[in-house]
């Protein structure tokens, strides 16, 4: 039975990978509506930082390191503008995950098919599950706050009261990572559920968004230990390569102008790389709901 479970598991993982991979023109759209809208985003405060490096005392250490002189410097004397940008980009990140929900019906759709379709299919799919899929993030979201808003903050009180009389500090370091372990493990429950109501929404379509929520809820419920394998094999790996490149020596700052672009250029394969992983998380997942769901 254990090795069936990890069969499961491991033929989930390769066809969420062998879909993700079969993808290209999807992957392409989405890499370009990501910088699309980060350029939004970004491009206000880039052109601040920019006029602010004109005339800063560590300007021309930029492209050598980005201390922390720079950064406090940047933070203290463009603090209003900082505000006033962020306020500006709440409305671009609105629009951001809701043209990634748009999207979304559509990337289930060719997962599900498995075949390449006139970009015309794809567009009507992601308009025919777009309300359904809004839903259910909706529905996802108070789900998150009502189950992590009083974890963080009970699990908080909890691990103070505990060790309020410590006389060592070894029950506050080990009670912390406690404390968190248990707060990623739900975090990650309610990543699966979400996953999961998103598929059992576009495979039921007509049906209610709080009906798909329960069955997600339900479906990694009972599947706990297989659904958390799953989603940590499908996920972990487009992570751990930027982790990684995080230690490089290139971490550390850029010398030329060569290296930089170098930098831009290697930013944009990672963001490339975590989204064919977000197309094989889904795939996957989808794979494995459907075939424990053809075995009952």
């Amino acid at each position: 039975a254990r090795r069936a479970r990890g069969g499961a598991i491991l033929c989930a993982w390769w066809a969420g990978w062998k879909a993700a991979l079969g993808m290209p023109g999807i992957l392409i759209l989405k890499w370009l509506v990501n910088l699309s809208f980060a350029a939004a985003a970004v491009l206000p405060i880039g052109a601040l930082l920019a006029d602010r490096l004109a005339n800063s005392a560590v300007g021309e250490q930029a492209f050598q390191a980005l201390g922390t002189d720079l950064a406090v410097e940047f933070a203290v004397t463009a603090a209003p503008q900082l505000r006033l940008a962020a306020l500006a980009s709440a409305p671009i990140a609105l629009a951001y995950l809701l043209v990634n929900l748009y999207l979304t019906g559509g990337i289930l759709h060719r997962l599900r098919a498995g075949v390449r379709e006139p970009w015309g299919e794809f567009f009507r799919s992601c308009q025919r599950h777009f309300w359904p899929l809004v839903r259910v993030g909706l529905f996802t979201a108070l789900l998150a706050a009502a189950l992590l808003g009083p974890s963080v903050y009970g699990l908080a009180r909890l691990v103070e009261a505990l060790t309020e009389d410590a006389a060592a500090p070894q029950p506050l370091f080990y009670l912390t990572w406690l404390h968190w372990a248990i707060l990623l493990l739900l975090g990650s429950w309610v990543a699966r559920v979400y996953d999961y109501a998103r598929i059992a929404a576009f495979l039921q379509p007509g049906g209610k968004a709080r009906t798909a929520l329960v069955r997600g809820v339900v479906f990694t419920s009972r599947r706990g230990t297989k659904t958390l394998a799953l989603w940590l094999s499908l996920v972990l790996p487009p992570l751990a390569l930027p982790l990684m490149l995080a230690t490089a020596p290139i971490a550390d700052g850029v010398g030329t102008m060569e290296a930089m672009w170098a930098g831009v250029a290697l930013g944009q394969a990672l963001l490339a790389l975590r989204i064919l992983g977000s197309f094989a998380t889904l795939g996957g997942q989808m794979r494995f709901m459907r075939r424990a769901q053809s075995m009952k």
